[in-house]
């Protein structure tokens, strides 16, 4: 594991190169404003231009060479974790290996440890990659104005949980109605199966009226989850409709009040637009997280058997 943490505080420094770019471009904006609607000066217009082409030019080599880490440190933990997996299988009871096709799949076990290895660099890569964005912007925002700044930063958290909200929604949903579609379907599957009792009897009416009553009522579920989702993605929207007219009148405040330039309304707008993609990115970390858990339970059920030497 000390190679895989190696690699990836590599990983961290380019990481935190793209952080600093994207933290200089409002900055670099309102300089560029200032050149072009108060001092008329075309040179520090190019300038500024040429500046921010080398910046995005940075960032774009950081982002690769910040994502090839990572997936050089996603390899090796795979690799790692095989390893631990074949010498758990070659030190295993006698008994595991007659039950083996019973318990576990190697090939499934072999998928979950990938799949596992990619969930985690992916989860470590969002965390930490768009922390450090949300973490320069905000003090860039404080460079301009710390008010303002900090109320930006007390309502990140907000709209982190919005997001999320919407997104377990989408998930209950999901998984809600699996039990009833199931007995739905073992009810269907007995009626097929039994088909020459039912007729015998004459109980095709009775049992296509349970058949068409289950479903109504799976039906009917459906539509009240989805209208509770609906009614609470609606909620969460108006809320961020809220913090987003908030802020947009509060800078107008401050505008009529003197207290910001144009420049300054530039860079504080470009500021909060590059937040939005590092916060929605946050906001699915907690579902990327449910993704690995299932992968993760395959992977150290194995690797948590005991072996040979355990037992004796």
């Amino acid at each position: 594991m000390t190679s895989c943490w190696t690699v990836i505080l590599w990983a961290f420094l380019f990481f935190l190169i793209i952080a600093v770019t994207l933290s200089i471009l409002p900055i670099l904006i309102q300089q560029i404003l200032l050149a072009s609607f108060v001092e008329k000066n075309a040179a520090a217009i190019q300038t500024g231009m040429l500046t921010m082409m080398m910046l995005l030019i940075t960032r774009s080599l950081a982002d690769y060479g910040g994502h090839y880490l990572m997936r050089k440190a996603g390899n090796r933990l795979c690799m790692q974790l095989n390893c631990a997996l074949f010498d758990k299988l070659l030190n295993l009871p006698h008994q595991y290996y007659q039950n083996l096709n019973k318990h576990h799949a190697i090939d499934t076990v072999l998928i979950s440890i990938k799949q596992t290895s990619r969930s985690t660099v992916q989860i470590i890569t969002i965390l930490v990659r768009n922390t450090l964005i949300v973490i320069s912007l905000v003090l860039c925002l404080a460079w301009l104005d710390q008010n303002f700044a900090l109320l930006v930063l007390l309502l990140i958290p907000f709209a982190i949980i919005m997001l999320q909200i919407v997104q377990n929604q989408e998930d209950v949903k999901s998984h809600t109605h699996a039990p009833a579609v199931n007995k739905l379907t073992s009810h269907l599957q007995r009626s097929i199966e039994n088909y020459r009792l039912i007729r015998l009897y004459g109980g095709q009416q009775q049992e296509c009226k349970r058949l068409k009553n289950d479903a109504q009522s799976i039906q009917n579920n459906d539509m009240q989850q989805i209208n509770y989702i609906a009614f609470v993605a609606t909620l969460c929207q108006l809320v961020m409709i809220l913090i987003v007219v908030a802020i947009t009148y509060l800078i107008t405040q401050q505008i009529l009040k003197g207290a910001f330039t144009l420049e300054q309304t530039g860079a504080f707008i470009t500021a909060l637009l590059l937040l939005i993609t590092p916060i929605r990115r946050l906001a699915s970390i907690p579902q990327a997280l449910q993704v690995a858990q299932k992968y993760l339970e395959q992977v150290f059920s194995l690797l948590d058997q005991h072996t040979v030497s355990d037992d004796s």
